[in-house]
């Protein structure tokens, strides 16, 4: 935050076989990201501290990084804090070619509604900046849950409604909107995450 980056959330797997950090971090655009960043591999205090946490090994096996956007009907990603623990779901949709925009549609005119009548609440919706990251043709969420027990619950009631069957009916009569299952993961916020 020192030098422009504002911290959104940051979480590691509910499953505690997968040793892997995920984390948002925003910035007003690419340009600033890029001079926040610089300055901050720059500041000293930073590469104290880095050089402090490898004393005893390298710490980071692989970074993989994405730049975002966020979709038009995303809420506002703003840190937040609630009063009950809960549970974070990270999702990746790939779709067919040409169908992301049908896959927007869907969130934008019915599934959102219907994640929260059942029990989920949206956090953040985005698709990737750039071309070979899956800007044309990937959709990246989170939602959150009470725990993944509910979680269970909450996508049984949800595939069950009729209101969910006839969106997913209705968006798939010209072809197939997905080219692959989507991708998973339950996350937990660590403790300095500004989101939980």
């Amino acid at each position: 935050e020192k030098h422009g980056f504002k911290n959104i959330g940051y979480w590691v797997p509910a499953d505690k076989s997968d040793n892997r950090l995920f984390y948002v971090i925003s910035s007003p655009n690419r340009k600033a990201h890029n001079q926040s960043f610089t300055d901050f591999l720059n500041d000293p205090e930073w590469k104290k501290a880095s050089r402090d946490s490898i004393k005893n090994g390298r710490l980071v096996a692989k970074i993989e990084s994405t730049f975002l956007k966020a979709s038009d009907y995303s809420p506002q990603i703003e840190p937040a804090i609630t009063k009950h623990p809960r549970i974070f779901e990270l999702r990746t949709y790939t779709t067919a070619e040409g169908r992301l925009n049908n896959l927007n549609a869907r969130f934008r005119d019915h599934t959102c509604k219907l994640f929260e009548k059942h029990g989920m609440t949206n956090i953040a919706y985005w698709t990737p900046s750039d071309k070979n990251k899956g800007s044309s043709n990937t959709l990246i969420y989170i939602i959150s849950h009470k725990n993944q027990a509910q979680a269970k619950e909450n996508w049984k009631g949800f595939i069950s409604d009729p209101n969910w069957k006839k969106a997913r009916a209705e968006s798939v009569k010209d072809g197939k909107i997905l080219a692959v299952a989507p991708e998973k993961i339950f996350l937990n916020a660590v403790d300095y995450s500004p989101t939980k």
